[in-house]
């Protein structure tokens, strides 16, 4: 794909890759608010909805889903960058990865590939 500059088709597979991940992600943490007994009007934006009162319990059940959330997130971008890390450092039989072939090829959209290897949806 890099090298022939099929740039629709890496972003269509690259795009399949993070909704398959995230996908996984949304699910646990869907059960994690269950187990922490949360529901969506209780946190808004990651904090305790104000317009009710929280006693010490609900606020250290709320800590405790934060960090679980966190860990969560961190785990999507490991394998962002470790799907990622598969991607660029295969080699073929003369030792050569994606970026190899996208630097020498004479296609226009070659760059675009390169960059859109690049960059990686971790925000």
């Amino acid at each position: 794909m890099c090298y022939k500059g099929n740039y629709d088709t890496l972003i269509t597979l690259l795009n399949y890759e993070r909704v398959c991940l995230k996908k996984v992600i949304a699910d646990e943490l869907s059960e994690v608010k269950k187990r922490f007994n949360f529901k969506n009007l209780d946190i808004k934006q990651g904090h305790l909805v104000s317009t009710v009162y929280h006693d010490v319990s609900t606020v250290r059940r709320h800590s405790d889903f934060n960090m679980r959330a966190n860990a969560l997130f961190e785990r999507y971008a490991n394998c962002i960058i470790e799907r990622y890390r598969q991607i660029l450092l295969k080699q073929d039989v003369n030792g050569r990865g994606p970026l190899h072939y996208a630097a020498m090829s004479k296609y226009t959209n070659c760059y675009r590939c390169v960059i859109a290897l690049i960059d990686m949806d971790i925000s």
